[in-house]
């Protein structure tokens, strides 16, 4: 399914609307009862074990494919060969976190249709999270996206190449004036990608510390590259359902 298709099968319309809304002054929280009503939950959870398993449910612990019985009301499955009760996080990225699937998938969708990126606090207003909340959820997705930017653009970061000259304190990049903006299009960079982050550090992100700049840099990579990819949404859930979980004490470590 395409992205349109998908979260039109996963979400209610007037959810969406409200996401997309520009007007600040909208509240961008989802209508819970709505929700329910649609039935996001499960769709969202059924649309993750689906591209999990394509090919059908298989033990995470003894590859078992078979004798594979479902656990409707607590949506898990359990193995017949080892005894193992599982879910579709298992072994993944969401393993840890106590968040309902339809918020991850959705925190992927605003994510995905962010030409610029979003921020922590904007995905606080639209998931109705904290802030602490909406910061580590949006890092663990972006652990899906390592390795997507070409070394000479981490290197250029590194240089500090890219970056304003009006840093709030030395291991953090402040906010980069929309005068340098133009002037990194003008120049005609020869990889897009730098433009593209200089748009993000001028739109979205304005206070990133010198630790988790890469992974910001790869996501940009990652969104430019995908631009035109009708399919993002499913292939940003597969890469987030393949990456390692992620504590928020290692997050934060040195930082």
């Amino acid at each position: 399914m395409t992205t349109e298709e998908a979260v039109s099968r996963l979400f209610p319309a007037p959810v969406l609307e409200k996401i997309k809304q520009e007007d600040t002054a909208v509240d961008p929280r989802p209508d819970k009862e709505a929700l329910a009503a649609f039935g996001s939950a499960e769709k969202c959870r059924a649309y993750l074990e689906e591209l999990r398993w394509p090919e059908g449910v298989r033990c995470p612990r003894c590859d078992a494919d078979k004798g594979i019985s479902r656990v409707e009301r607590r949506g898990q499955f359990d193995c017949n060969s080892c005894g193992y009760q599982f879910s579709v996080r298992v072994g993944t990225v969401l393993q840890d976190s106590q968040l309902p699937l339809w918020k991850w998938v959705l925190a992927v969708f605003t994510m995905a249709e962010s030409e610029e990126g979003i921020s922590a606090n904007r995905l606080k207003q639209v998931l109705g999270v904290s802030y602490k909340t909406a910061w580590y959820l949006s890092h663990r997705i972006r652990s899906s996206m390592k390795n997507e930017a070409p070394n000479d653009v981490h290197a250029a970061v590194e240089d500090d190449r890219m970056v304003p000259d009006d840093r709030v304190h030395a291991d953090t990049f402040g906010h980069l004036p929309s005068s340098r903006v133009a002037e990194s299009e003008e120049a005609a960079h020869p990889n897009m990608v730098r433009t593209a982050l200089q748009r993000s550090l001028s739109g979205s992100y304005y206070h990133l510390s010198a630790k988790h700049l890469p992974a910001y840099v790869d996501e940009v990579a990652y969104r430019h590259k995908n631009r035109d990819n009708a399919y993002l949404l499913r292939d940003m859930l597969l890469r987030l359902i393949g990456a390692e979980s992620m504590s928020y004490t290692e997050l934060v470590a040195g930082t």
